[in-house]
């Protein structure tokens, strides 16, 4: 498939706030609800729509059907993910991958290729949104400046990924770079901040052992002025980049175990899959693997 994604830069001079929304992976109740409590900001993905390991394959379709409805409407921006990647490019399968799943996400993969982004840009703040973030590392290997960033990032969204740095896959995530790029760099053992840029991405979900001991569950971490982001499956929290650019965390409270399972009762749900169903998140042959 020939990879030549959407690489526009955000438009400045919005004139409502933007929510930045981390790794959904088939969340449907969180983005039926921020859709109902901030219809009025506009959203931005950072990308890791599938390969759930809480949500069924359907939900992950039905997730990803809703984002692309806002974009579409123009409610919504989206990055792609290192697991949508995986579903485009056979050099970059990651854990999770499913074969029968990549037939029904077919229907899909043009408007992933054609709407979803490398990165989106408000260079009037410094501000950049990619799915995992840029480490300075690979910066200073590539002799990158903030006046000349939107254009490398948008030349390498018209190059093949695996063919530019956005595609590199490090040795911490099972691959043979010494660092990831903007789709698999890893926040604990890779990412270095870039001075006077702030970076907002998700992609790394897991803790450390005093994070998961915190009560309540960490939800978004920061390192000076960068932010991870991918906290949805512990707690709802959300960034808000405001008009003059000042951020602030935003928070919906996160229903109970036993809420959705009333839920999906009242609404004629199926029965849940067995173990060895493929489509099951709790099948072990999707637990934790390299590339993640």
């Amino acid at each position: 498939m020939k990879q030549d994604t959407n690489h526009t830069p955000a438009p400045q001079g919005r004139s409502t706030p933007t929510l930045i929304i981390g790794d959904v992976h088939g969340n449907v109740p969180f983005l039926e609800q921020v859709q109902a409590t901030y219809p009025q900001h506009h959203k931005i993905f950072v990308g890791d729509f599938v390969d759930s390991r809480q949500f069924t394959r359907a939900d992950e379709l039905k997730g990803l059907d809703i984002v692309i409805g806002m974009i579409e409407r123009g409610e919504a921006e989206a990055c792609l993910g290192n697991h949508e990647w995986s579903y485009l490019n056979t050099l970059m399968r990651c854990s999770g991958y499913d074969e029968s799943f990549d037939m029904e996400l077919g229907p899909f993969k043009e408007k992933l290729v054609r709407l979803f982004k490398y990165f989106v840009w408000f260079p009037e703040h410094n501000v950049l949104i990619t799915h995992a973030g840029l480490t300075f590392q690979l910066w200073k290997e590539l002799g990158l400046t903030l006046g000349k960033l939107a254009e490398t990032l948008d030349g390498w969204a018209r190059q093949p990924v695996t063919e530019t740095p956005a595609g590199r896959i490090g040795l911490s995530r099972g691959g043979m770079d010494p660092v990831g790029g903007i789709f698999w760099c890893d926040w604990y053992s890779e990412f270095q901040p870039v001075p006077r840029l702030t970076q907002i991405f998700g992609h790394t979900s897991a803790l450390t052992i005093q994070e998961e001991m915190q009560e309540p569950p960490a939800g978004i971490r920061r390192r000076g002025s960068n932010y991870n982001i991918d906290c949805l499956a512990r707690t709802w929290e959300m960034l808000e980049l405001g008009v003059n650019g000042e951020l602030r965390t935003l928070s919906m409270e996160k229903p109970s175990q036993r809420a959705r399972e009333v839920s999906s009762a009242t609404q004629g749900d199926p029965p849940s899959r067995n173990a060895s169903d493929p489509s099951n998140p709790a099948d072990p042959s999707r637990e934790s693997e390299p590339g993640t």
